[in-house]
């Protein structure tokens, strides 16, 4: 199924994949910035690691970047949830991975722990843990200031 945002990808991963010095992408991901009606970003907090993350993950073979993060939500926070825009896609460089932001709304269930995540929680933009990815910072700042038209970043 072709998604509104498919034909924009295509071209900026031909764009990365000719600007890059390694020509082929070892991986995907995908992160969601949710905020609530304060607007707060929910942070996920990892249990294998002391850090705060957006919900997200990867991109399984075959799966595009728009159904991987709705996956990745229900298996992460265990709501259902809704692709508002592209915030922007980030080429990690040095993990030779392509990783795609959406800005995203829940429209079914509350967050909840899983085995990924032992605390979920909402933050105030300017109020975000120390532990927080630093390219997680990123992301949220662009979604904050997101206008419509998707960012892209090297990380």
């Amino acid at each position: 199924m072709k998604t509104k945002h498919f034909d924009y990808i295509v071209e900026v991963l031909f764009y990365y994949l000719n600007m890059n010095e390694t020509p082929i992408l070892a991986s995907m991901g995908v992160f969601a910035v949710i905020f609530n009606e304060k607007q707060q970003v929910l942070l996920c907090h990892r249990r294998d690691k002391d850090l705060w993350n957006l919900p997200g993950g990867g991109v399984d073979i075959e799966e595009l970047p728009d159904n991987a993060i709705l996956r990745e939500i229900e298996e992460e926070i265990t709501c259902k949830s809704q692709i508002i825009s592209l915030i922007g896609i980030y080429n990690k460089v040095k993990q030779n991975e392509l990783v795609y932001c959406y800005l995203v709304k829940l429209i079914a269930g509350t967050p909840a722990i899983t085995n990924e995540a032992d605390i979920i929680k909402y933050f105030d933009i300017a109020k975000l843990p120390e532990n927080t990815a630093p390219n997680q910072v990123q992301r949220i700042i662009d979604a904050a200031n997101y206008t419509g038209m998707p960012y892209f970043r090297k990380q």
